[in-house]
């Protein structure tokens, strides 16, 4: 790709002499003034800077392009606009007089923030981060870039309905990714349909995230909240923010969704609450629904449903029942003996009603007792022995590759690599009372093929198979490619099968060592040691500096990145 001839906003390829892009309509001669970066900015010698796309209180995100994979990313700038001033044209930020402490304050936790954030990244609807590091006096973090509208500007230029079980399928990772980010003591508190993302995968990504001080006390930070969509203990400072904070912006979005009707303000509510589920959507719902939507919608904290778990359990009640009826049948087969399993036999016509048995007769002896025993031994040998030889039969049928027991399945289906079932069928048997019972077979497909997503998006798969997924580090395997699975490809199973696949987590994190001051072949030895590749630039010395040591680190100290990762040292010339 002609880096020159690109859109530095949507980063696809320009006609020549093109001055708005025909992709994303954005006119590429507009100007980026301060405190943004200028496009076209290396930043760590890899991004190239190009438009801002999204801002808040405490940040910026830029649409960039990573020239080390030549990929398109987004970068994420801590940028707290009332906190710092950076001149025309000029990379560094500088915190204004009084407020350093709280700058320091404040960058740590968009650090802490992203790092969480990281640790998500195998979650479908959270961004996927690449790398957090520091320049410029600031801190940065690098996502995958995502080709996508918000929601807002979808419904608004669509004409599509939404019934409430099509609302709750597709809200179910966004809900799925609050309750991680609850979990990992993250509350959103900006969920709307502005920070809602429509993927070009067609599912819902989440956005603009922000660190706890936008929402506290701290004017100068006061989280961005969308009218409709925010809580009002967002806009009365005498409450808390908490876990219901997201229950509530959650609800109003999938409410505006389902009716096409922006929610009520939340301050508005709390002196005149007009707001309802109108009567053509209400019908639609069991009371069970409408309860849980109003009680998610409560006006203050106290009324309102407290936790996203709480919310999605409500919800999806059906998948706790589900998980509750697997782990219970798991224990009842546990504890239970394994018995053959055979078919039923045909009804018998009822027995003649039996006559009366006369006594013997004289030339007759009754049977002795030991005869009687004999019987009743002989009886329960036989009884045992088809116990056995029906219970080892199944053992070798369901662990083992048994050749004549495989002649008795009639129906096959086969698992080609695409993903999708192909059935296989061969004339069945003719039905006799010792006949096999019929099972459906599936084939393991090569799953060392596909990737993460591929297996855990596929319905197919998780139709035919019990799929657990492990994660590794691996130097070998590609991030989120398969590693191994626990059955081999091409193998016949029985569906419903668990198979466990190992997925890569990309190389193995490291944890980097603070450097600063020390001597640059001391750091060096030290950080290649630890898996990194370091750089160094030198820097200019009045002569009040040590030549030869570590002045700063392109990357933050303490935390942990990939193996094989770049860090720059800048070091003090002579």
């Amino acid at each position: 790709m002609d880096l020159q001839n690109i859109c530095l906003c949507c980063m696809h390829e320009l006609p020549f002499g093109a001055e708005v892009c025909p992709n994303c309509s954005k006119n590429v001669r507009e100007p980026q003034h301060a405190p943004l970066l200028q496009k076209r900015y290396v930043l760590g010698g890899r991004y190239l800077i190009g438009f801002c796309t999204d801002s808040s209180t405490d940040c910026v995100v830029y649409s960039g392009f990573d020239l080390q994979n030549n990929v398109p990313v987004s970068v994420c700038e801590f940028l707290p606009k009332n906190l710092i001033v950076r001149g025309e044209g000029e990379p560094s930020v500088s915190v204004r007089v009084g407020y350093g402490a709280m700058y320091e304050s404040c960058l740590q936790s968009f650090v802490k923030l992203w790092k969480t954030l990281m640790s998500l990244n195998r979650t479908p609807a959270l961004p996927t981060v690449k790398e957090i590091f520091s320049a410029n006096s600031t801190a940065y973090a690098v996502c995958e870039k995502l080709e996508s509208i918000n929601l807002e500007t979808y419904l608004s230029s669509s004409e599509e309905k939404f019934n409430w079980e099509r609302v709750k399928n597709v809200f179910r990772p966004i809900l799925i990714a609050l309750r991680k980010l609850n979990a990992n003591g993250i509350v959103h508190a900006a969920v709307s349909p502005e920070t809602i993302l429509v993927g070009s995968d067609g599912k819902l990504h989440l956005s603009g995230f922000s660190i706890p001080q936008t929402k506290s006390d701290v004017i100068e930070l006061r989280a961005l909240s969308s009218s409709g969509f925010a809580p009002i203990e967002l806009s009365d400072r005498r409450l808390h923010v908490g876990t219901y904070t997201d229950v509530y912006s959650v609800m109003a979005v999938m409410y505006k969704v389902l009716t096409g009707i922006r929610p009520q303000n939340a301050a508005e509510r709390a002196v005149n609450d007009s707001m309802f589920i109108p009567q053509e959507y209400a019908k639609e719902l069991d009371k069970k629904a409408i309860e849980t939507i109003l009680s998610a919608l409560a006006v203050y904290p106290e009324a309102r449903i407290k936790t996203v778990d709480e919310l999605f359990t409500l919800l999806y009640p059906e998948r706790a029942e589900a998980a509750d009826e697997a782990k219970s049948r798991i224990k009842k087969e546990e504890t239970q003996p394994k018995t053959a399993v055979s078919e039923p036999k045909a009804d018998k016509p009822p027995e003649k009603e039996k006559k009366p048995t006369l006594p013997p007769q004289k030339n007759e002896l009754p049977e002795s007792g030991s005869s009687i025993t004999l019987k009743v031994i002989l009886t329960a040998l036989l009884v045992a022995a088809m116990v056995f030889v029906t219970a080892y039969s199944t053992l070798l049928y369901k662990y083992f590759d048994v050749p004549f027991l495989d002649k008795a399945l009639s129906a096959m289906t086969f698992l080609p690599m695409n993903g999708e079932t192909k059935e296989h069928t061969t004339k069945p048997p003719e039905t006799t009372e010792s006949s096999a019972p019929i099972s459906k077979s599936v084939i393991v497909a090569d799953f060392t093929q596909l990737t993460y997503r591929d297996i855990e998006s596929s319905k197919t798969f998780n139709e035919n198979f019990d799929i657990e997924f492990s994660f590794e580090p691996s130097r070998e395997v590609e991030k989120n490619s398969i590693i191994s699975q626990s059955i081999p490809a091409g193998k016949t199973v029985e569906q419903g099968t668990k198979i466990k696949i190992v997925v890569s987590s990309g190389k193995p994190y490291v944890v980097l060592r603070d450097v600063m001051g020390m001597k640059y072949e001391d750091a060096y030895s030290l950080l290649t040691k630890d898996g990194f590749v370091v750089q160094k630039v030198i820097k200019e010395n009045d002569g009040s500096r040590t030549p030869g040591t570590v002045y700063t680190m392109s990357l933050v100290a303490g935390l942990e990145f990939e193996e094989g990762t770049t860090v720059t040292l800048s070091v003090w010339g002579e």
